[in-house]
C-alpha cells in the first residue's frame, strides 16, 4: 500500500492496532505528525472533562482572577497569551502533576469550584497512563530498540496539562486592554509544541490545520488526536516546525563550539550547524543543513537543549554565547 492511498489523518485503536493503522501511522507522522486515536475507553471521563471545563471557564470572571498565573508562578488561568507576537483569542488553565506534593504546589486551584480538583487529578492519571500507552505505538511503528525506547519517554512528572477556551469576542475586557497588543489572525497561531507527545482533545467545531509536507495545509477533523511531535526525528513535526539529527560523539564533561547559522533565502528559512571540540580546529563545512518553507520572519535568536541520556536527568551548559549579524559571522556562536 502506497502512502499516497493513506488516510492523510489515520484512526488508530490503541487497543489492538491493525498492520495497515500502522502503517497509517508511520506515513502520517512522517509527512505531519497528527493521528486520531481509538479504543482508549476513557468516552465517559472525557465528557465529564469537558463539562468540568465549561464549569471553570463559565465561571465569574473573579474566580479564574482568583487563580491567575503571575511572573513567579507560569501555572493557573490566563487570558492574554502571544504567540508570534499576536494575542491568542483564548483563555488558558495549566497544571501540572497533582500527585507530587512539591508540584502540586505550584497548582492553582479555584477553591469555589466543589470537585474541580478531584476531575483534574483523575484525568491526568488516565492520560498519562494512554500517554505511554500511545508512546508504545510510536515505539513499535519504528521499530526500535530498547536503548532507542529508553531515548524517547514521557514522564508524567514533566507533563502539563491545559484547558483552552476559544471565546467568539476578545477574552480581555475593554477596560483591560490598554497597552495590550493586537488580536491575532486567527484565534491561535501557528506553533510548534514542546516535548515529545501532545494529547489533544478537539471539540466538534473544527477548525485545526496542521502543515503536511505532501499536500500543504490541511484540515483534522473534529475529535480528538494525538500528535507525535518528536516521535519521528529527522522528520517534521506537526506544527510545520523542522528537526534534523546527525551522529556526534559527545563525551562527558568536555566543552565543544557550536555554531549556527539562520539565513532568509527566499520564502523560506535556511538552518545550517556545525560543532566540534573546543580546544580543535572549526570544521570547513556545515555538518548539518535544514530548510524550513514556513520561518518565523522576526523575534530574537533561541538556544535550548533537550538531554537523551539518564531520561532527561543530564545537564547541558552554555557558555560565551554571542550573537552576530549575517553579513558579519553566522548568528550564534556559543561553547557548550
Amino acid at each position: 500500500m502506497s502512502a499516497h492511498s493513506l488516510p492523510a489523518v489515520p484512526v488508530v485503536d490503541v487497543s489492538n492496532p491493525s498492520a495497515t493503522s500502522l502503517a497509517a501511522l508511520d506515513a502520517a507522522c512522517r509527512d505531519h505528525g497528527f493521528f486520531l486515536l481509538a479504543g482508549h475507553g476513557l468516552d465517559a471521563l472525557i465528557e465529564h472533562t469537558w463539562r468540568e471545563t465549561e464549569r471553570f471557564f463559565d465561571a465569574d470572571r473573579a474566580v479564574r482572577q482568583g487563580v491567575v498565573r503571575n511572573k513567579e508562578n507560569p501555572l493557573g488561568w490566563f487570558d492574554r497569551e502571544l504567540t508570534k507576537r499576536k494575542r491568542d483569542q483564548k483563555e488558558v488553565f495549566d497544571f501540572v502533576d497533582p500527585a507530587v506534593a512539591g508540584l502540586d504546589r505550584k497548582n492553582r486551584w479555584p477553591n469555589e469550584l466543589h470537585g474541580f480538583r478531584d476531575s483534574m487529578v483523575s484525568f491526568f492519571d488516565a492520560f498519562s497512563d494512554l500517554a505511554q500507552r500511545t508512546l508504545s505505538l510510536l515505539h513499535q511503528t519504528l521499530e526500535l530498540s530498547a536503548d532507542g525506547r529508553a531515548q524517547i519517554v514521557s514522564d508524567r512528572h514533566g507533563s502539563t496539562v491545559r484547558l483552552n477556551h476559544y471565546p467568539l469576542v476578545d477574552p480581555v475586557p475593554d477596560v483591560e486592554r490598554e497597552g495590550l497588543p493586537d488580536l491575532g489572525e486567527t484565534a491561535l497561531g501557528y506553533h510548534t509544541d514542546p516535548g515529545v507527545l501532545t494529547l489533544l482533545l478537539q471539540d466538534d467545531t473544527g477548525g485545526l490545520q496542521t502543515q503536511s509536507a505532501r499536500d500543504g495545509c490541511i484540515e483534522v477533523p473534529p475529535g480528538w488526536q494525538s500528535t507525535g511531535d518528536n516521535a519521528l526525528p529527522d522528520e517534521r513535526n506537526p506544527s510545520g516546525s523542522q528537526q534534523r539529527t546527525i551522529d556526534f560523539p559527545f563525551e562527558a564533561k568536555k566543552w565543544y563550539r557550536l555554531k549556527l547559522q539562520v539565513t532568509q533565502e527566499g520564502d523560506k528559512a535556511v538552518a545550517r550547524g556545525k560543532c566540534w571540540p573546543a580546544d580543535g580546529a572549526e570544521p570547513k563545512d556545515w555538518m548539518l543543513t535544514l530548510n524550513d518553507p514556513i520561518p518565523n520572519r522576526e523575534g530574537n535568536p533561541g538556544l535550548f537543549s533537550v538531554s537523551l541520556v539518564g531520561q532527561f536527568k543530564s545537564e547541558v551548559y552554555y557558555d560565551n554565547i554571542l550573537v552576530t549579524p549575517n553579513t558579519a559571522a553566522p548568528a550564534a556562536h556559543a561553547s557548550r
